[in-house]
């Protein structure tokens, strides 16, 4: 087979692998050829675009190995990750088609600038204590920041908010009532550990309320936006008409849905201006009930609840739904207005959209800490969609 009708035959098998019409036969062929991948793909592309190529689907790949062994979430299994090989390979091998085929002049650039470029979003925070005091967390010192009763809020050296329990309870009834919010602006994200040893990590343009001391009975937040959750296991004390060591649930309240959990790692997707509220979980079980109707489900791992009007219960790649705590934007056969309203949150812009953009869909993976131009001249270089950037407003057009 020529080189040229290797690349076709790569490009075909991304397309099924992605469409999820691919045959056992073809995967082996996909991963035999992902095995041995060389600057041998491209045969009418320069040494550079062809290393550009291998460049970033080594990028997107393997660094996501290197995050996910710090993280602890997925030993790296290749044949795992060739699904979004395909995905890559797909969306980067349309944009340098295109790239080839019409490449722009040294001195025009691909999304069209009228104003300086829009860094990423940064680690920044708000923290409304009970009494209404705000605590800028991003611009506080490292070290204790506040008291309330026997719980101590500080900053560690990485930055992350600790709650820790100090001493004795007294006084419970009154902590109970004591809640503080953590809120990200648009262009910020945030990880905090709450009173019980939950790590949660929180996306742009989210908040989350909480007690300053979870009560015996059950350990409730309440949600807007998004945010992941390794919860901690805890264990009631014994008392009358509780068994000890029996496990308190952990409750994440969104404004159409209950997630209830005794200890895993999960995501809730809960923005106001997305069709659906999204809870996918990683590992354990978590059951999810929707708040108009009181329909419950009990999801597995792997599987991701889709809350509007009802409860759909999909199954799919949870790691490409935390991509976004791991550092990466990873779209897959994603829309544009889905794709803008995360670029919006994290990169504090705002869309305009022209004519019509309805039926574009994209696929693939780029880090989240390059500036905004980067993300949208990847897009543009497929050819079907075009960008303005004007302060910090972009137009998208067909």
């Amino acid at each position: 087979m020529t080189k040229r009708k290797t690349e076709e035959r790569m490009h075909e098998l991304a397309r099924k692998w992605q469409e999820g019409t691919i045959t056992d036969e073809e995967k082996l062929q996909f991963e035999q050829w992902y095995q041995s991948f060389d600057d041998t793909l491209l045969e009418e592309t320069s040494s550079e675009t062809t290393e550009e190529l291998r460049d970033r689907l080594y990028h997107a790949i393997v660094e996501k190995e290197k995050i996910n062994s710090k993280h602890q979430i997925k030993p790296f299994n290749y044949k795992y990750f060739l699904p979004l090989a395909a995905t890559v390979l797909l969306f980067l091998s349309f944009g340098l088609y295109f790239y080839i085929q019409n490449k722009p002049s040294e001195n025009t650039a691909i999304a069209k600038k009228t104003s300086p470029d829009i860094a990423p979003g940064t680690d920044k925070a708000i923290l409304t204590l009970a009494d209404g005091s705000r605590i800028v967390l991003d611009q506080a010192k490292q070290g204790v920041l506040a008291n309330q009763g026997n719980i101590s809020i500080r900053k560690n050296k990485d930055g992350q908010i600790v709650y820790e329990v100090k001493g004795t309870n007294k006084g419970r009834k009154q902590q109970e009532i004591a809640y503080n919010t953590i809120t990200t602006p648009r262009g910020g994200q945030y990880q905090i550990d709450l009173p019980d040893g939950t790590k949660v990590w929180l996306n742009a343009s989210s908040s989350i309320k909480f007690p300053a001391v979870f009560s015996s009975n059950e350990r409730r937040v309440e949600l807007k936006g998004e945010a992941y959750f390794e919860v901690a296991k805890m264990f009631a004390a014994k008392r009358p008409g509780v068994k000890k060591g029996q496990r308190i649930p952990f409750i994440v309240k969104t404004a159409s849905q209950d997630v209830e959990v005794l200890g895993t790692h999960f995501n809730v997707n809960a923005y106001d201006d997305e069709d659906a509220a999204r809870t996918t979980l990683l590992e354990g079980s978590v059951r999810v009930t929707q708040h108009s109707t009181c329909i419950s489900r009990l999801l597995r791992p792997g599987q991701q609840a889709q809350v509007d009007n009802n409860i759909n219960v999909l199954e799919v790649d949870p790691q490409q739904v935390i991509a976004w705590k791991n550092g990466y934007f990873v779209f897959n056969n994603e829309n544009v207005q889905s794709i803008m309203r995360k670029i919006s949150r994290w990169y504090d812009v705002d869309v305009e959209y022209k004519g019509d953009i309805q039926r574009k869909r994209f696929g693939g993976t780029i880090s989240k800490f390059e500036n905004v131009s980067a993300v949208l001249n990847i897009m543009e270089l497929t050819g079907v969609i075009h960008f303005e950037i004007e302060g910090r407003r972009i137009i998208v057009m067909p």
